[in-house]
């Protein structure tokens, strides 16, 4: 059965959620990712380096601007989008941050 649109009680509340979860969780990466990015800064990194503009990419595809919620699943779909998003975001402020202070001892060591 193919659902074409949210409907009947509880609806509108469910579509509300999953526009609120969605920028929340964009903002949440959006702060990481700003945060990585003064990091790598500290440590060495230019702000137009690979890796932090990898960063911009990973924001530019977060579910929180594509993914509407108003279609046949009331947001569903968003919500675990956005979710998934935030865990690759999550690891690519964790991996990005660890390189550039790796990167900065090493270029200590030598």
């Amino acid at each position: 059965m193919i659902v074409f649109a949210c409907s009947g009680p509880g609806a509108s509340e469910a579509i509300a959620k999953a526009w609120l979860v969605g920028w929340a969780l964009l903002l949440a990466s959006t702060v990481g990712v700003v945060v990585a990015a003064f990091v790598r800064r500290r440590f060495g990194s230019g702000l137009t380096s690979p890796g932090t503009l990898l960063g911009v990419l990973v924001l530019g595809l977060h579910p929180g601007f594509w993914c509407l919620p108003v279609g046949g699943d009331c947001g569903r779909a968003r919500i675990t989008f956005s979710l998934g998003w935030g865990a690759v975001s999550a690891a690519y402020v964790a991996g990005s941050m660890g390189w550039a202070v790796v990167a900065a001892r090493r270029a200590q060591g030598e």
